[in-house]
């Protein structure tokens, strides 16, 4: 076969790759030939195709040092498989590390109900320091079964954050069970309505023996409290509290509490918040304690190294405070000079300390800050977690 027959194009290919164009080429040679330069006019096309299939590179990864500089060792608590051992208080701890750089400091601790009294190790965290947050239950004041409890804690690193914690803890069965958990009262005070508060004993060799109730104690004084009745059973003994309210309850909304002190060894003391009245219009936002509940520390040990939080009292700038209450009366106020806060808003810091240690069991306490104003005597409460160390 000749460079006649083979076509110049494939004669010159031939010679491309180095093999002489000479006569006696077959036809399977030829086919090649034909498949070889196909080939070659294809591999362009070929690898655009593929270079427009390739997916795109993904973008450089961005890195960022703002990262909130608390880490919780645990963000949820989960003890709802076993059943709680059957105490007054049960409680959980959730540590946590300042892993950045700058000093943390928790601005407020928010609980999800009003059954907690949370606790903390300390408001600044310096870098690398490790922190606690106690969160206990009453659990003569919640229902048994499965209960879930979350907590919002703000705080600045300096940027303002927010970290929920949650606790799910199955409660076991009641003891002893105070209706209501806590006695609101909103809108208009009956100064001669009775309100009562029952207490069941389910406990076994309890039911036929009521409690021995030693004392009844209320703050503000406004609040009164006592015995309205007890009776027993085979399945439970119940002790009714009949409450009221004198009529002279200043103007506002209020926190009160009812302590009843027992002599018995697992309830010394059984605490009824209550919360009465509703805001006073004009007030609104002016009156103002924060942080809303105040925390004392009890050091059975040194009770002169008892001490409890500040808490910063904002009130109406034609206000006058004229007298602190305290309850249980073991706690002492004492206030800095006052601030002007703006035209309308006066500001004083309230510091806590204890004379002597309260009675045993004693958790809640409340300060009452009386005011004189325009319109007649008005009152500030500012209910107080106690622990006890």
């Amino acid at each position: 076969m000749t460079c006649e027959t083979l076509g110049r194009a494939d004669c010159q290919l031939f010679r491309r790759f180095g093999r002489p164009c000479v006569s006696g080429i077959t036809s399977p040679m030829k086919k090649r030939l034909h498949g070889l330069r196909l080939l070659i006019l294809l591999l362009p096309l070929t690898v655009s195709a593929a270079h427009s299939l390739r997916p795109p590179l993904a973008s450089p990864v961005s890195i960022t040092s703002n990262r909130p500089a608390l880490v919780f060792e645990s963000y949820l608590a989960d003890q709802s498989r076993v059943v709680a051992e059957s105490r007054p208080v049960i409680s959980v701890d959730f540590h946590f590390r300042n892993q950045g750089r700058e000093t943390v400091k928790i601005t407020s601790i928010e609980p999800s109900c009003g059954c907690l009294s949370p606790r903390l190790s300390s408001t600044q965290i310096e870098p690398g320091q490790v922190g606690r947050i106690t969160l206990p239950i009453r659990t003569v004041n919640e229902p048994a079964g499965l209960r879930e409890y979350m907590v919002n804690v703000h705080y600045v690193d300096p940027q303002p954050r927010t970290v929920s914690i949650t606790w799910r803890v199955q409660l076991p069965e009641k003891k002893l069970l105070i209706e209501p958990r806590v006695l609101m009262i909103l809108g208009d005070i009956v100064g001669d309505e009775i309100l009562p508060i029952r207490i069941s004993d389910f406990r076994p060799g309890k039911t036929t023996t009521p409690l021995r109730i030693t004392e009844i104690a209320t703050a503000p004084s406004a609040i009164e409290a006592s015995v309205g009745g007890q009776t027993a059973g085979d399945e439970v003994s119940e002790t009714t509290i009949n409450v009221r309210f004198s009529q002279n309850l200043p103007p506002g909304k209020h926190r009160g509490l009812i302590t009843v002190r027992t002599e018995d060894p697992d309830y010394p003391s059984l605490h009824i918040p209550v919360i009465a009245g509703r805001p006073e219009p004009g007030t609104e936002g002016l009156l103002k304690a924060s942080p809303e509940m105040g925390r004392v520390v009890i050091r059975r040990n040194k009770p002169e190294e008892s001490a409890g939080s500040g808490i910063t009292l904002a009130y109406p700038a034609n206000w006058d405070i004229e007298r602190c209450e305290t309850f249980p009366a073991q706690l002492q106020v004492a206030s800095v000079p006052v601030e002007q806060n703006s035209e309308t808003t006066l500001t004083t810091t309230l510091t806590v300390s204890v004379t002597d240690l309260p009675p045993d069991g004693t958790q809640q306490g409340l300060i009452t800050v009386h005011f004189s104003s325009p319109n007649g005597p008005r009152i500030c409460t500012i209910p107080m977690s106690i622990v006890w160390l």
